[in-house]
């Protein structure tokens, strides 16, 4: 019994140690599977720890890579300004560091150590200073040499590093070296300079010849003309003004690339406009032999408001184009106008027959420098700008300009601008055209537009070909006007002489075949191409119509006068002077004149000047140097005209001239239309008036001319140029004359010692100033040959300068020596002074002297001429000769010792 409970409980032990031991194997199977478990942890956290550290690794790799990659000086610095990282192999070379490792941790201060100035080291400090204070990006362009003498423009950028919550952690520096940039912006610079010059030069050869021929139209108008003479003029003015404006503006080849046009709308009249455009073109017609016709709308608007100018510019291009490109045919300009939602259109358009356009080439028309067919237009020379032009300045003025064409039959050019009617007025409208009834008599392509030009105007009319016709015509019909071709005609109409008294006759004639020994009688004469306004005018009003002229061009030299008006001349050459003070005294200024800007200056702080003529170009201080301080010394100075004289005359150097504080601008040798201009515009109205200029008794006059004449033959002089420069005024050309003979030999030693010292700046501008004195004399030879010499000093050719100064020098003496000789002998007797006269000479001459220092040039004049009258003694006389000669060359420093040599002279007689 026992042993069975003992049996039992063993049992009852042996399941509970089987228990336990099943619960002891379940916790080792849970810790084998925890430690398996956390084995697999730590291997995957190693393995993350191992990839982590080769990013890290690769990620601090590529930003190396990066920073020795990057050219640009980079630092990343911390609120200290300490170097934390940054471009450190090329911070180190540029700094000149040992090792790029000495970088870490280092101050900006010390890295910038190397840079040669300590004051540009504290404005880079400063400047990232201002960055960690102020939270904002700074950025700005630098210069930079460094202590190897190393010269580098930078550009600086500094900006704020912040942490992910907006904390300033410090700055990154950049400098970028931008000196290959600069370098290459002054080179562009520097090209666009010689552009400049280059076209200032054209200009200058270029306008040379078109102011000659304005010069000697404005001559030709001061003399008795004919109606037909006097449109001829008119025209050749206008033509010649057109042109000027074109070629400035074709000159100005920035104008052209930058598209920067000016257009400056005003009222003009329509008429005028076309009458313009044609009577140009109807020159070139003649040239080429084609048959130039007009066809123009009647209801055209008669004054519209616009830039007539420009307007005319790229007609003239497109007509000019026309005429270039059709060897055969005809040329036929139209006019009519189209009413739109904004206003009124003008639409032109230019029909030729010539060779005609590729349709593939119609694309690339208004390009630059382009032209069609090359092959084909050989021999056809252009510089393919005009129609780029004209299509930019159509852009300007919000038009347009289409082109249709048959290659090898000809082409049509539309040109359609919108423009502001003024009045209602029309270009053309016959008051009573049932009164009317034209006859025509001629064949061909003018007189079919003649008849619908008639048409148009709704005028009765018959066109008859040939003789044959006209007894029927005549017999039929009572006519009131008979049109025809005076060259083709004139026979068969003396011959219905007759039967055609009562009848108005208008004689059509072409410019080519004018002859001055020809007369059409008493008839009416137009010239083709024949106007539908010039056929209204006759009809309405029983004459031709004559061409508008603006209230200004109409007065001329003999006409213009101002009063009360002082004016100061400035220019370092003396014939120039003499010149321009000599014109402008025949306007009624007083004048005095200055050879310098610093001279000009001193004669300006005490004297009030209306209006003050300053040359461009002098040695020292320039005029656009003296101009700057003149408009400070007193209020009155801040608002008087000062008119620049200029020989550069290019596009764009108005605006030059403008911005440092000029008015205006005139060119020399001065055009005297230009010169009405600027002192109608600058002066009140109320010191502007006109009268008759009185004239030198005819004999005198005649033997002025005669002497000129035989110094012009004598001395190979254009005298005909120079005069025209002056206005005819001959007294005035033969003081320059006296003039330059006797004090231009001074300027050929001063051009010999610039030569001979290697200034080249002061060679320049010297022969500068000469080139102008020669041609107020009529040299123009050898005004050339200055200008060339000027040439070469401008572009660095010494060797031509060295080679063709001497022979110039040479020449110029010659001329000189010749002009002299040609010249009369001033030599007059003078009455003996008296002897009150001669104890009171010393008196009279010490007032010579506080006017010669005040440099009042007039007064100086009258006293010395009235003391110059009498003969006092041979070294007084000879004195008061030097004295005046010394005045006529403005050299007052001469005089004042000639006439301080009289004083001693004086003073040791009387002790």
């Amino acid at each position: 019994m026992g042993e069975n409970v003992e049996l039992e409980r063993l049992h009852e032990q042996l399941r509970q140690y089987e228990l336990e031991k099943k619960k002891t194997d379940r916790k080792i199977r849970r810790l084998e599977h925890d430690i398996s478990s956390i084995s697999s942890m730590f291997e995957n956290a190693k393995r993350l720890h191992d990839f982590d550290v080769q990013e890290k690794e690769k990620h601090n790799l590529y930003n190396r890579l990066l920073l020795e990659a990057y050219p640009q000086l980079l630092m990343v610095l911390d609120t200290s300004l300490h170097y934390v990282i940054g471009t450190g192999e090329l911070i180190a070379q540029r700094f000149k560091k040992a090792d790029m490792l000495e970088l870490n941790g280092m101050a900006l201060s010390a890295i910038l150590a190397g840079a040669a100035d300590p004051a540009w080291i504290e404005k880079t400090c400063e400047s990232c200073r201002s960055v960690l204070q102020g939270g904002e990006k700074m950025q700005y362009n630098d210069e930079l040499c460094l202590f190897d003498d190393e010269f580098y423009y930078v550009e600086i950028s500094v900006t704020p590093a912040r942490a992910a919550d907006g904390s300033m952690q410090g700055v990154v520096f950049l400098m970028h070296d931008i000196t290959e940039l600069v370098t290459i912006t002054e080179q562009a610079e520097a090209a666009s300079q010689a552009k400049s010059n280059f076209l200032a030069n054209m200009s200058h050869e270029i306008r040379t010849p078109m102011n000659a021929i304005l010069a000697m139209s404005n001559l030709l108008s001061l003399t008795e003309l004919d109606d037909v003479q006097r449109g001829y003029t008119q025209n050749i003015v206008k033509a010649s003004d057109s042109l000027l404006g074109i070629i400035n503006d074709v000159l100005d080849f920035s104008k052209i690339t930058a598209q920067k046009f000016e257009i400056t709308p005003g009222e003009y009249s329509t008429a005028d406009l076309i009458a313009d455009i044609s009577n140009l073109m109807s020159i070139r017609a003649n040239e080429t032999k084609l048959d130039f016709v007009t066809d123009i709308e009647p209801s055209i608007p008669a004054r519209v408001l616009g830039d007539d100018l420009r307007i005319k510019q790229v007609l003239t291009n497109i007509l000019s184009n026309a005429f270039k490109y059709t060897e055969k045919g005809f040329v036929r300009f139209s006019a009519a106008c189209e009413a739109t939602d904004g206003g009124t259109d003008l639409v032109f358009r230019v029909e030729d027959t010539g060779i005609g356009i590729k349709p593939e080439e119609i694309e690339n028309l208004f390009s630059a420098f382009s032209q069609m067919d090359t092959k084909k237009n050989r021999g056809i020379q252009g510089t393919g700008l005009g129609l780029a032009i004209s299509k930019g300045l159509a852009t300007a003025m919000k038009g347009d300009i289409s082109v249709a064409s048959v290659y090898g039959k000809g082409s049509v050019f539309t040109f359609r601008v919108p423009q502001k009617p003024v009045g209602e007025a029309v270009l053309a409208r016959v008051k009573h055209p049932d009164k009317s009834r034209l006859l025509i008599f001629g064949a061909g392509l003018h007189a079919k537009m003649l008849a619908q030009a008639a048409e148009r105007l709704f005028l009765p009319f018959d066109l008859v070909e040939e003789e044959s016709g006209l007894t029927a015509c005549i017999e039929q019909h009572a006519y009131t006007h008979l049109f025809y071709w005076f060259d083709q005609s004139q026979d068969v109409i003396k011959r219905w002489t007759s039967h055609l008294q009562p009848i108005r006759m208008v004689a059509i004639r072409n410019l080519a075949s004018v002859s001055r020994k020809e007369s059409t009688g008493q008839v009416d004469v137009l010239f083709e191409p024949v106007m539908v306004f010039d056929v209204a005018n006759i009809v309405n009003e029983g004459h031709v119509r004559k061409a508008a002229v603006d209230k200004e061009q109409q007065k001329t030299l003999s006409e213009l006068r101002v009063k009360d008006v002082w004016a100061l001349v400035v220019d370092d050459n003396k014939v120039n002077l003499i010149a321009a003070s000599e014109i402008l005294k025949h306007y009624g200024m007083k004048c005095d004149t200055a050879l310098s800007g610093k001279e000009a200056i001193s004669m300006a702080a005490g004297k009030q000047y209306d209006i003050v003529f300053m040359d461009h170009m002098m040695p020292g201080m320039d005029g656009v140097e003296a101009t700057a301080l003149l408009r400070k010394i007193s209020p009155h100075y801040e608002k008087i005209p000062i008119i620049a004289l200029t020989a550069n005359a290019v596009s764009g150097a108005r605006e030059l001239l403008l911005a440092s504080s000029m008015d205006d601008y005139l060119t020399k040798p001065i055009q005297l239309k230009e010169l009405d201009r600027v002192l109608i515009r600058w002066l009140p109205p109320e010191k502007i008036h006109s009268m008759e200029e009185p004239q030198p008794e005819a004999e005198e006059a005649a033997g002025i001319s005669a002497l000129i004449r035989s110094i012009g033959e004598a001395c190979h002089l254009d005298v005909q140029a120079a005069l025209a420069q002056m206005g005819g005024q001959e007294e005035t050309f033969l003081s320059i004359l006296r003039v330059f003979s006797g004090g231009a030999m001074e300027k050929g030693d001063t051009l010999k010692r610039f030569w001979n010292e290697k200034d080249w700046d002061a060679y320049r501008i010297e022969v500068h100033g000469q080139k102008s004195a020669l041609m107020n004399v009529g040299a123009k030879e050898l005004s050339e040959e200055a200008r060339k010499l000027e040439f070469a000093a401008t572009h660095h050719n010494y060797d031509y300068i060295d080679q063709h100064t001497a022979p110039y020098l040479k020449r110029k003496q010659q001329l000189i020596s010749a002009i002299s000789q040609a010249l009369p002998k001033q030599d007059k007797s003078s009455p003996l002074a008296t002897p009150e006269q001669r104890a009171g000479l010393k008196k009279e001459a010490e007032k010579l002297l506080p006017l010669l220092d005040a440099l009042e040039h007039d007064a100086v004049d009258e006293k010395l001429s009235a003391l110059s009258a009498l003969s006092y003694d041979k070294a007084a006389d000879s004195l008061l000769a030097q004295a005046k000669n010394a005045l006529e060359l403005f050299d007052y420093d001469k005089a004042t010792e000639a006439i301080e040599s009289l004083l001693a002279g004086e003073e040791s007689e009387q002790s």
